[in-house]
């Protein structure tokens, strides 16, 4: 339970044959562990959408979705309808279920980057940073010839901008599940 919302098992399962898809994992039996963190993932997932209906988010278009779609049909290598009719058919997954997963992996990752990207500043100095420390001794790792700062700094910007995302995140997840009542039976 998720607040005052019951989450069945057969959505778990349904959680887990979508992300197998996605990840192009062969359909087999979950292990405990995976079944473990989908949870995690779901539970979360559930709390940011109950956050995004008691906002003024506007949802992702059904055209943005459908859009969507074609790039992950294309991506999995399902050409025409019935490639897809019967993947989908491998991984117990409906038309319906794919695209209401689309749309709502969509509006998490866009309500995310819109409730923290605007408040995150990277200076020069930390961009400087990565590229002595993380950077440069990644290129070294792979004999792969030195790039001077100027040409990544946009790059790393953007990776440095992603980790302090995800770190805002964590917290506000965290906050999140205290403030709601979840329950795990």
């Amino acid at each position: 339970r998720v607040g005052h919302r019951v989450v069945l098992q057969s959505e778990l399962d349904d959680a887990m044959r979508f992300q197998a898809l996605t990840a192009r994992q062969v359909p087999r039996p979950f292990t405990a562990e995976e079944r473990k963190q989908a949870l995690d993932q779901l539970i979360d997932q559930l709390l940011i959408q109950d956050q995004i209906e008691r906002s003024t988010y506007i949802r992702v278009s059904k055209q943005v979705v459908q859009g969507q779609m074609a790039i992950v049909r294309k991506q999995l290598g399902a050409m025409d309808d019935a490639d897809w009719a019967a993947l989908l058919a491998r991984y117990g997954l409906s038309q319906q279920d794919v695209e209401e997963r689309l749309a709502a992996q969509m509006d998490i990752l866009r309500y995310v980057e819109g409730r923290f990207r605007p408040n995150i500043h990277i200076d020069r100095r930390s961009i400087e940073t990565y590229y002595q420390e993380q950077f440069l001794p990644q290129l070294r790792k792979g004999s792969a010839q030195e790039v001077p700062l100027q040409a990544v700094s946009g790059k790393i910007e953007e990776i440095l901008i992603q980790q302090r995302i995800d770190e805002l995140m964590s917290g506000w997840l965290r906050n999140l599940r205290t403030q709601e009542e979840v329950q795990v039976q």
